[in-house]
């Protein structure tokens, strides 16, 4: 992959020479780096931002979207270390879908450059060796346009507002359905040698007290897949919660953390 092909994979907007610390952060079902746009702005100086772009979607449009958890991460690990992002410390964070994605990413950088993040912050997302492909059926990927966009609006994934604005739903449908794709083929597989904790590094999980798809219970499951401690901190809202009024008391909480980790 050329260097200018693996430059599309990551977004930063504003670069910070003296950052302590890089945060990579991969958004939900259909998301783009914009999801991040605002998150720039407002963490500390010492935290420098990077937010993952994937094929089909954005200044990516023209590119085939990609239908597989494993095939995201091969592209994303490939683009970090030949960029050389990962000379200092570093975090990852994913919102639902993209916790999974991030998960994964954690094990490979570990495995293929002995990289390893100083947390890998999940969010709104089961453990991976819950997901079972979603269970639904039809599988969400594959259901008609208005059943889709019913599902994504009750999800709070898409304003009601934008349901008869027929062009705009219809450019962000087929990476949404992608990503789900990806999701419902997705299954938690342990690595020849891997202990029953594959992650070595801290896990903070974030949840919304709201989230019926995933309730507290399934979130403090986190705590068993890795070897370093784990915290769980819950936020008012539902999947949701880290958009809109429930954004800023996110930032907050991960901006403390990762200067935490820094004194």
């Amino acid at each position: 992959m050329s260097s200018s092909a693996l430059e599309k994979w990551v977004v930063c907007r504003r670069v910070k020479a003296d950052a302590s610390i890089r945060l990579f952060c991969a958004a939900w079902a259909g998301g783009s780096a914009s999801s991040f746009n605002k998150w720039t702005s407002k963490m500390p100086e010492a935290v420098e931002l990077h937010a993952l772009e994937f094929p089909g979607r954005m200044r990516r449009s023209k590119e085939d979207s990609l239908t597989s958890v494993s095939a995201i991460v091969e592209g994303v690990a490939q683009a970090l270390v030949t960029m050389g992002l990962l000379d200092k410390p570093f975090a990852l964070f994913g919102h639902s879908f993209g916790s999974l994605v991030m998960f994964e990413l954690a094990r490979k950088l570990k495995e293929d450059a002995g990289k390893i993040p100083v947390y890998l912050v999940v969010s709104g997302c089961c453990p991976p060796d819950m997901c079972v492909g979603g269970g639904r059926s039809p599988p969400i990927s594959q259901l008609p346009r208005d059943a889709l966009v019913d599902h994504l609006i009750g999800l709070g994934g898409m304003p009601e507002e934008l349901r008869d604005q027929t062009e705009l739903v219809d450019y962000f449908l087929p990476p949404i359905r992608a990503d789900y794709t990806a999701y419902e083929g997705y299954r938690y597989e342990p690595r020849p040698g891997d202990d029953s904790r594959p992650i070595t590094c801290p896990i903070i999980c974030l949840g919304g007290e709201e989230d019926g798809g995933a309730p507290r219970s399934d979130l403090e499951l986190w705590s068993s897949l890795t070897a370093g401690e784990f915290r769980l901190q819950m936020f008012g809202g539902g999947h949701f919660f880290l958009q809109g009024e429930g954004e800023q008391a996110v930032l907050t909480f991960l901006g403390n953390v990762l200067t935490e980790k820094l004194r």
